[in-house]
């Protein structure tokens, strides 16, 4: 019998954790940045450098995170497979929803950003930073149907990176 073994790229691994690591980092700088406690030269450089994190860690996650994209073969197994991702994802999405919510009314006068239970709308008015859990499922349906439309892997790169603009030099 042979034994199958997933291999980890090691490289990948890392990256996804440094990119995990500036999210941290970019949401505290943000924090810092909005809580008015500085100069105005230390607001400069609290702006310039949580603008630079921000033009590039959610893209270079999302990036290495398709890398290991799972492509569907068949539609039935497609349904399936977006369910599952839905449900994985949405779940925490749901239950982290509700406990910061339930965190920001209890300490409402002390939150950087406070939020009442009149505010909840967790389909279109995702907090903060639980987006990331809203926005993948779509992601992921978006990307496989687009495998599905298109008949080169390189058709389903530039449509969705082919729009992406770089500074000029």
């Amino acid at each position: 019998m042979i034994e199958i073994t997933k291999q980890r790229i090691e490289w990948i691994d890392f990256a996804k954790g440094f990119t995990i690591l500036l999210v941290v980092i970019g949401h505290l700088l943000l924090g810092l940045l909005q809580s008015n406690r500085f100069s105005n030269l230390d607001n400069f450089y609290l702006m310039k450098t949580t603008s630079f994190i921000y033009t590039f860690h959610m893209p270079v996650f999302f990036a290495l995170s398709g890398y290991f994209l799972k492509r569907v073969d068949d539609n039935k197994n497609l349904v399936n497979y977006i369910g599952n991702k839905f449900i994985t994802l949405w779940i925490p999405y749901v239950v982290f929803t509700f406990v910061m919510i339930a965190m920001k009314v209890i300490g409402s006068s002390s939150v950087r950003e406070p939020i009442t239970w009149q505010d909840f709308n967790f389909l279109t008015n995702p907090i903060q930073h639980l987006w990331y859990l809203n926005v993948l499922p779509v992601i992921y349906l978006v990307i496989e149907l687009l495998f599905k439309l298109a008949k080169k892997d390189s058709t389903v790169f530039i449509l969705t990176w082919g729009g992406t603009s770089f500074p000029h030099s």
